[in-house]
């Protein structure tokens, strides 16, 4: 609990806030709050976050409903995990052809230290672009002179920090990979074995408590992100396991 609150006090940009939520969710995990857990995972799914690179996600998916005893969606995010990232993952074995990657590249652009470097790169880009709309062309010459300048900047610093960045994004791939077939070898070797039960998180909502006819409204999820309802999610996966 104070692991959680001190992640929910974390004060920084909207587009940097994915690693806050991810450590929130693994908190949840462990705190056996599976349902808010997988809510994150849910408010991960954000299109400000869309070119993060982040396979935790999947695996906070698997991990939860699999201790949910949900153990066919479980393998279904498992299969899901190996259609979307299994070239990558061959790739990342032989430690072949990473930089010819483009899924790779981008990842190692955006899901790094170099993400800043990344969002300023589209946005010189764009700036660009919208110079050439200026009707003074003297003014659109200079800007463009200054904006390329920049960007010519921008390009060396990820250029200088696209190796050390591709080694991270291999070793995290690698590293759910290997969690997730252990997760699917524990579900179809039938390892998973019921245990003792904990105290509920307060915070879960359960699908039968939801208050009907009260002050306070709940709405299912269209699919519309708010920026400020990223953090209040809840999945309602029901609890299959025997107890």
């Amino acid at each position: 609990d104070e692991a959680f609150t001190y992640y929910s006090q974390a004060q920084l940009p909207l587009v940097e806030q994915d690693m806050v939520l991810l450590e929130r969710a693994w908190d949840r995990i462990g705190a056996e709050d599976h349902q808010r857990a997988l809510g994150m995972v849910v408010g991960l799914g954000a299109p400000i976050f869309r070119r993060v690179f982040a396979p935790e996600r999947e695996l906070l998916r698997a991990l939860a409903l699999r201790r949910l005893c949900q153990y066919r969606l479980a393998h279904q995010v498992v299969k899901e995990f190996h259609a979307n990232y299994g070239s990558v993952v061959r790739k990342a074995r032989d430690r072949a052809g990473l930089r010819e990657d483009a899924r790779i590249v981008d990842w190692a652009s955006w899901g790094t230290r170099l993400a800043g470097f990344a969002r300023m790169r589209t946005r010189m880009t764009t700036e660009i672009d919208l110079v050439g709309g200026l009707w003074d062309s003297k003014l659109s010459d200079h800007l463009r002179a200054l904006y390329e300048a920049r960007l010519r900047f921008v390009e060396d610093g990820l250029r200088r920090g696209l190796g050390p960045a591709i080694e991270r994004v291999v070793d995290e791939l690698l590293r759910v990979d290997e969690q997730m077939n252990l997760i699917d070898y524990e579900i179809s070797a039938g390892l998973v074995k019921p245990g003792a039960k904990r105290a509920a998180s307060s915070q879960t909502v359960q699908s039968w408590n939801l208050p009907y006819g009260s002050p306070q409204v709940y709405f299912p999820f269209d699919g519309e992100y708010w920026s400020d309802e990223l953090n209040d999610f809840a999945v309602l996966a029901d609890d299959r396991c025997l107890r």
